[in-house]
């Protein structure tokens, strides 16, 4: 797919003429490497046209380099019309990945991330959730924390603490969550 000049595109249209929703489905990817020191860039696209006029975008842009630390990178820029916009970057060590980023919700909540998952699967996440942006820049406390640890397995546990109020959960392989109030109250329900 590559050309001489270390670059492919690839662009489709997918018409859906019966589809009772859905006229038209636009796909693009872009992908460019460096020879010199294996870094990259890939854009992908996707536009889809509803038959009532409306229209869902998203775009997908990944930077892959080596770090100043000789560590390599993948950056993430990451917008859609429906779900808000995000950047994060993964750092690759070499027993784990560090995962750090943000994220707006189209309704305007900003959210401050950061993991590490080691090779087994297992890992530590960490989030908390601002009514926006500015309410972050401006000092206002977290609307939301979580922070949980997880196994290789799927099962885990961890804290969310929302209005003061701390609560713990834990989930198991299967999908059960548990959530346990300081008072004891506990509520369980499945996350599939």
């Amino acid at each position: 797919l590559l050309e001489d000049d270390n670059h492919a595109a690839l662009a489709q249209v997918i018409t859906l003429a019966n589809h009772p929703f859905v006229d038209r489905i636009e796909q693009a990817a872009d992908f460019t490497l460096d020879p010199v020191d294996s870094s990259s860039l890939a854009i992908l696209t996707e536009k889809i046209f509803f038959k009532n006029g409306s229209l869902d975008t998203s775009r997908v842009e990944v930077a892959r380099y080596l770090g100043d630390d000789n560590l390599w990178r993948e950056e993430f820029d990451v917008q859609t019309s429906d779900e808000g916009q995000s950047h994060f970057i993964l750092t690759y060590h070499d027993n784990y990945t560090e995962l750090e980023g943000e994220h707006t919700t189209v309704e305007g909540y900003y959210i401050l991330f950061n993991a590490i998952e080691y090779n087994n699967g297992s890992g530590e996440l960490w989030a908390s959730v601002y009514e926006s942006r500015d309410a972050y820049e401006n000092g206002d406390p977290p609307l939301l924390v979580i922070h949980i640890f997880y196994g290789g397995d799927g099962s885990g546990k961890g804290t969310i603490t929302e209005n003061g109020k701390t609560y713990n959960v834990v989930y198991s392989v299967d999908g059960e969550i548990k959530v346990v109030s300081q008072e004891g109250d506990e509520v369980t329900f499945s996350g599939y």
